[in-house]
C-alpha cells in the first residue's frame, strides 16, 4: 500500500552543515526549523500536507541564491511558495525539506508607465504594484 500526501513520514534530519550553511545567511527570525513552527508551511489550499524540515524567508535576492545552492550542494528538497493560497498542491513540500517562503519579499524595482511593465520581487501583492503605479 502506498503512502497518502497526508501521510507523516520521518524523514532523515537535515544535515548539520546544511543548517549551519543556511544560518550564516538567514538571521533567526527568518528561518524556522521545529516541526510545529514548519507545520504551516506543509499545506496549501489543497488540503494536501507533508511537514517541511526547515523554512526559510528570503528578503534579498543573496538569500534566495545561497539557499537554492545549499540545498543543491546536499541533494535537499526544495519548494518555493509565496503565501499558500494555490488550490493544486504546488506548494507542498512532497519530499520533505526546504521550503523557501517569498512572503516577505515585497519590493517593486522598477516599473515601466509607457510599456506597462513591472520588475517586482516575488511575491509582490496586487496592491502594491498598484500603488506604485
Amino acid at each position: 500500500m502506498s503512502q497518502s500526501l497526508n501521510t507523516p513520514t520521518k524523514p532523515k534530519p537535515l544535515p548539520a552543515k546544511f543548517l549551519a550553511l543556511l544560518r550564516e545567511v538567514f538571521s533567526k527570525k527568518d528561518i524556522l526549523t521545529s516541526p510545529e513552527e514548519c507545520w504551516a508551511y506543509g499545506y496549501d489550499n489543497s488540503r494536501l500536507h507533508r511537514l517541511p524540515q526547515a523554512v526559510v524567508f528570503p528578503t534579498k535576492h543573496e538569500q534566495v541564491v545561497s539557499a537554492v545552492k545549499s540545498c543543491h550542494q546536499f541533494r535537499i528538497a526544495l519548494t518555493v511558495r509565496g503565501r499558500g493560497t494555490g488550490t493544486t498542491g504546488a506548494t507542498v513540500p512532497l519530499h520533505n525539506g526546504v521550503v523557501m517562503s517569498l512572503e516577505r519579499m515585497n519590493k517593486v524595482l522598477g516599473l515601466n508607465r509607457t510599456v506597462f511593465f513591472g520588475h517586482p520581487i516575488p511575491p509582490v501583492p496586487h496592491f502594491v504594484v498598484s500603488a506604485v503605479i
